[in-house]
């Protein structure tokens, strides 16, 4: 509830969080099957190409695992960051082209796209560069806290004798994980948006959308992520009592069930990063980096 005295940006935070953006975002997400058909087909596409290259990224592990043999520490290391930056560069690249392709979609319709393709391709490289400025600290930030969270993790549960204190250790890594992860990509989000709007240099634009955002959007995607998984919770007991009663039908169509959890969890994750490129859009687009207004 808003109190008169309350500070702005904690009035801002409380309106934000009883406003129910989940139904909304996702009334606007369907509203429009064809804009989404489009954007699903461009990930669709990214993914498929991060699958295929996946063995180059084998490689590069194998690579660097043979050289650590052969090489001292501290020259292995130097190589390592350089080549992990490289590789990130390259991901980031193709990430880029075709999120410039979403984010052109979104600002200016799916109508007509195949026509005005010469277009959209003018400003790919221009965000390339772009993104490769703010991307790539962030990713290698990001993988730094994630490597560190689970070697955090690891250290406490070897120490820990309580079952409960070890699961509040799980617990307290994995909402951290989350919650880094939300606040990573709402990130990415914002600068992106930011940036076709505002063509400023990129540390302006990241620091200006972190300064004028507001954490209100971590409770719209909580109740997203305590939904799916409130759903699964009713699916998982619906098919223990009900579908997979028999044990030995259990033991033999378990593999079909953990398959359809896999879909399940891609499936959410999806969701949720398209619910926030569309959240971001129309917050953006409402004027969040140019005032200070939630």
């Amino acid at each position: 509830m808003l109190r008169k005295g309350q500070p702005l940006r904690q009035q801002a935070l409380c309106k934000a969080m009883r406003q129910n953006y989940v139904r909304v975002g996702i009334k606007q997400m369907f509203s429009n099957p064809y804009l989404l058909f489009f954007m699903a087909g461009i990930d669709a596409a990214f993914f498929l190409l991060m699958y295929m290259m996946r063995g180059l990224l084998f490689s590069f592990d194998q690579f660097f695992y043979r050289l650590r043999e052969q090489t001292a520490y501290w020259p292995w290391l130097g190589a390592y960051l350089a080549g992990a930056i490289l590789v990130l560069g390259i991901i980031t690249a193709l990430y880029s082209f075709f999120k410039h392709h979403i984010l052109w979609i979104l600002e200016n319709g799916a109508a007509g796209i195949f026509s005005k393709y010469p277009s959209l391709l003018k400003g790919v490289f221009p965000f390339i560069i772009f993104n490769l400025k703010l991307m790539v600290p962030l990713l290698f930030a990001y993988f730094f806290i994630l490597v560190n969270l689970m070697g955090m993790l690891r250290v406490k549960s070897n120490q820990a004798q309580d079952p409960i204190m070890l699961l509040l250790v799980f617990l307290g890594a994995s909402l951290s994980a989350i919650i880094a992860s939300l606040i990573a990509y709402a990130a990415v989000n914002i600068a992106h948006f930011a940036y076709l709007k505002e063509k400023e240099h990129p540390a302006r634009v990241f620091f200006m959308a972190i300064k004028k955002g507001s954490l209100g959007f971590l409770w719209q995607d909580l109740k997203i992520i305590l939904g799916l998984g409130g759903a699964l919770l009713l699916i998982h007991l619906f098919a223990k009592n009900v579908i997979f009663g028999n044990y030995l039908f259990y033991v033999k169509n378990y593999w079909i069930y953990q398959r359809f959890v896999w879909g399940y969890a891609i499936a959410g994750v999806y969701f949720l990063g398209l619910f926030n490129r569309m959240y971001w859009q129309r917050k953006i687009g409402k004027g969040i980096i140019g005032n200070d207004r939630f």
